[in-house]
């Protein structure tokens, strides 16, 4: 059969297909082995000089490498195996010719420039295991149209990691699907908010299913855990920090060093990306004061639950940025004179469910912006 061009042997029980055995048929295209059981496929097709199109899926093969395919294939679909590892163990991404690379329901757990021919423009890898896409691993992909990473377990994704060469204006710009993915919304995750702003700059795909995108937020006490991207705000995108010093800081060396952000002890502290939020939370950590050294650029600091009898003058001056303060359950009985000066945005003050009797008037003088107070 020297010149057979097609060959359907989908859906059989093949276990086994001995090395070697279509190296006869040199004007083969197509081959169809779908629907076997195959688990190995070496030495099945890398010297076959014709061969354009490959579907190998929903056999139970578990290794591959690009060495096993001929240069020259231009549809490989091997989707429904237990891959655990696009292979390429010689480099040969360059060399590949691929065009269509399905290898969606495996086992595939990473990505990296290697795991993707240059010449792919669609690429199907949804439904996988993948945790993490290494940065450049679509850099040199320069004819992506499009790339499926729906259903995955990626918690995190560098922005570096779908950077993609310059497209030019006359090109549409690849469409990536990322929903399906249990992604943990830190502040290095802020990008997604921005990411119609950030295609516009031509070197990162559109991601198409933006509204399929829910969110892990690490700090849940300020709205539900788990919620879709697109009903968050940037400024629950938080990580957290023990101590934190600006560039621009001189004093960072010395205690007291009013732009060095240092957590109190027995608290926890977040900021997101840009700082605008910086939480500090010590509720519930049996405090019997207010700690000393809360960061001056706090904007919300959560002190309820505590044992704190009185709260001192001026414990919190400086805190210029604070915008919302929880005292609440705390079994305060007397606030001190000017406990809060400087507090010039504080929006919110939580004070009820505490031991106060009595207020002599003082206690919320120059509290210019206060909205919301809570006895």
């Amino acid at each position: 059969m020297n010149n057979l061009e097609v060959l359907d042997l989908s859906h059989n029980n093949l276990s086994v297909v001995s090395q070697g055995v279509f190296d006869s048929n040199v004007a083969i295209k197509a081959i169809r082995l779908d629907g076997n059981k195959l688990k190995d496929i070496n030495g099945l097709f890398a010297s076959l000089p014709r061969l354009l199109w490959l579907n190998i899926s929903d056999n139970e093969i578990i290794w591959f490498d690009y060495a096993l395919i001929p240069t020259q294939l231009q549809h490989l679909d091997l989707h429904s195996n237990q891959i655990s590892n696009l292979g390429n163990y010689f480099n040969i991404e360059s060399k590949l010719e691929i065009i269509t690379l399905d290898a969606s329901h495996n086992n595939l757990e990473t990505l990296g420039p290697s795991s993707v021919p240059n010449t792919c423009e669609l690429l199907f890898v949804n439904s996988n295991n993948i945790i993490n896409i290494a940065p450049g691993t679509f850099a040199e992909k320069k004819n992506l149209s499009m790339v499926d990473l729906y259903d995955n377990l990626l918690s995190k994704l560098d922005l570096n990691a779908i950077n993609l060469p310059k497209i030019g204006n006359n090109q549409n710009l690849p469409e990536f699907y990322i929903g399906g993915n249990p992604i943990f919304c830190d502040c290095h995750m802020e990008w997604l908010h921005r990411v119609h702003q950030i295609s516009t700059l031509r070197q990162h795909p559109q991601i198409m299913d933006i509204d399929k995108v829910t969110c892990t937020l690490p700090y849940p006490r300020l709205g539900e855990n788990r919620v879709p991207l697109l009903k968050t705000e940037t400024s629950q995108f938080l990580c957290p920090y023990t101590t934190h010093c600006f560039a621009l800081c001189q004093c960072c060396e010395f205690l007291a060093c009013d732009c060095q952000m240092s957590c109190p002890d027995g608290c926890s502290c977040y900021h997101d990306d840009t700082w605008a939020t910086n939480i500090v939370d010590c509720s519930a950590r049996n405090h019997h004061q207010l700690p000393g050294n809360i960061p001056m650029d706090a904007t919300i600091v959560f002190m309820d639950a505590n044992n704190i009898p009185f709260l001192q003058a001026h414990h919190l001056i400086g805190r210029k940025n604070l915008q919302s303060l929880y005292l609440n359950s705390s079994k305060i009985e007397r606030i001190q004179n000017r406990t809060f000066h400087g507090l010039s945005s504080l929006k919110e003050l939580y004070l009820n469910d505490n031991m106060i009797e009595e207020l002599e008037g003082f206690e919320f003088e120059h509290l210019s912006n206060l909205q919301a107070l809570y006895l």
